[in-house]
């Protein structure tokens, strides 16, 4: 698939024009990206040239067919270039107009299809950690109740015998101090562990096409769906 990349031709308020030739019996039709007048004019009508894989979706290279104009590509000035990843920063015209190359390929191909079997897994761990930091934190609640048995158990202890009672106070003591501390560290490091499993599971339960985070929508939720509510890929499980 060949893809001519300019400037809307006939308007003040021009866009972005795709002239998309597809290279079978569907022909050559033409594609706007953008609001009007946010393609700067000093992008030329017929600013550059992209070759695209419509199989895979790999841009397969990227050339400036401008005399006078420029091309920039991560900074530098360049009249062609093959392998282009979206992720790469392509910039037309003295002005660097900043090409969207998702939104090209979008424009040109739709949106992609992408597989979210992945999801599942990541959603369970994360429900398994929580689940484990919950259990946790309810049987140190529970042990905070042992230095007050215990100390009841010295005092019925000391009754019947007084070397027992200085004993067990002292136990009791050393007790409540012990786990006093174990508390203080662990009252300490559950924020902290909580925030790590809530930041890991942010940045890893995300759309495959456009990485960003799904919420609490359950992976069997999530199949029951077709497109991501964001870049609106097509799903698959």
């Amino acid at each position: 698939m060949n893809i001519v990349i300019g400037r809307e031709e006939g308007t003040d308020q021009p866009r972005l024009c795709l002239i998309i030739d597809s290279g079978n019996s569907n022909g050559v039709k033409t594609a706007f990206i953008g609001a009007p007048g946010s393609v700067n004019k000093k992008v030329s009508r017929k600013h550059c040239s992209m070759e695209v894989d419509s199989s895979t979706r790999a841009i397969l290279s990227l050339t400036d067919i401008t005399e006078n104009n420029f091309m920039y590509i991560n900074g530098r000035e360049c009249k062609s270039k093959k392998g282009i990843k979206t992720t790469d920063t392509v910039e037309l015209g003295p002005e660097k107009y900043l090409l969207d190359m998702d939104a090209v390929l979008k424009a040109c191909l739709g949106a992609p299809t992408v597989s979210i079997s992945g999801l599942g897994k990541i959603y369970d761990k994360y429900q398994k950690d929580v689940m484990e930091m919950q259990v946790k934190q309810g049987k140190m609640n529970a042990f905070s109740s042992l230095p007050m048995v215990f100390s009841m158990g010295s005092g019925i202890l000391a009754m019947a015998v007084e070397e027992a009672r200085i004993i067990g106070v002292a136990l009791a003591l050393l007790f409540m101090i012990g786990f006093a501390v174990l508390r203080f560290r662990w009252a300490t490091e559950i924020p902290k562990k909580k925030r790590a499993l809530e930041d890991k599971f942010h940045n890893e339960y995300v759309c495959p096409s456009c990485g960003q985070f799904l919420g609490s929508v359950r992976p069997d939720e999530l199949a029951k769906k077709t497109n991501c509510p964001y870049c609106k890929a097509k799903w698959k499980s």
